[in-house]
C-alpha cells in the first residue's frame, strides 16, 4: 500500500551516514545513502522523532517523514512501534482534539543497525505508513501535538504525545534536500 514504505525498507541502508544532524525544533533532519537493486547509490532525507521507555530506553515509536524519490511532490509519513504489539487494531493518529485517522500496520521485521557507539545490534519493529496528503499535512503544520495510539500485546492502548513543534520548519528544510518546490 504505502510507497514510503517500499522506499524505506525495501532498500536497505548502505553505511547510513548522517549528513545533517539539523534540528528544527522537536525535529531532527537526517539524509542517508541507500543503494538500488541495480547497485546505484542515492540519498534519502528525512525528518524524524524517536520516543524511548525512560528507564529501559527501548524505543516506544519512531516517525519519519520524507519525500520518497518515486514521488517528490508527496510527502508520507513512516511509523515504528515496538515488536509484539497487537497488530489487528492498527494505529490511530489524531492531531490535537481533531478527527481520528485510522492506519493499518503494514508489517513487523527486523534488520541489522548500530546503537550510539556505532556498535553493530540487531534492531526491529512494526511498521505503518500514510501518504500525507494536503488536509493531514496542513493540520500537522498548524498543530501543537499529535497523539499516536497502538496496543500493546496486552492489547492496551498506548498513546504518544508526539510534538509538531518546529514541523513546519523541518518540512520546509526537508524540502529543500528532496529538491521540492
Amino acid at each position: 500500500m504505502m510507497l514510503a514504505l517500499a522506499c524505506a525498507s525495501a532498500l536497505q541502508p548502505a553505511l547510513a551516514q548522517t549528513k545533517n544532524g539539523a534540528k528544527h525544533k522537536d525535529w531532527t533532519l537526517r539524509c542517508e545513502q541507500f543503494k538500488k537493486e541495480d547497485g546505484k547509490a542515492f540519498e534519502q532525507c528525512h525528518m524524524f522523532q524517536d520516543w524511548r521507555h525512560k528507564e529501559r530506553k527501548l524505543r516506544i515509536l519512531h516517525m519519519a517523514v520524507a519525500y520518497p524519490p518515486q514521488q517528490p511532490d508527496q510527502a508520507v509519513a513512516v511509523l515504528t512501534m515496538p515488536l509484539g504489539i497487537y497488530l489487528p487494531l492498527g494505529i490511530k493518529i489524531q492531531i490535537d482534539k481533531g478527527e481520528t485517522i485510522n492506519v493499518p500496520i503494514e508489517r513487523c521485521e527486523t534488520w541489522e543497525g548500530a546503537d550510539t557507539e556505532g556498535k553493530k545490534k540487531i534492531d526491529g519493529g512494526c511498521k505503518a505508513g500514510i501518504q500525507l496528503k494536503e488536509e493531514l499535512l496542513n493540520s500537522l503544520k498548524r498543530g501543537n501535538k499529535a497523539f499516536i495510539t497502538f496496543h500493546d500485546k496486552r492489547r492496551t492502548p498506548v498513546t504518544v504525545p508526539v510534538s509538531l513543534s518546529g514541523f513546519t520548519a523541518g518540512l520546509r528544510a526537508l524540502k529543500l534536500t528532496a529538491g521540492v518546490r
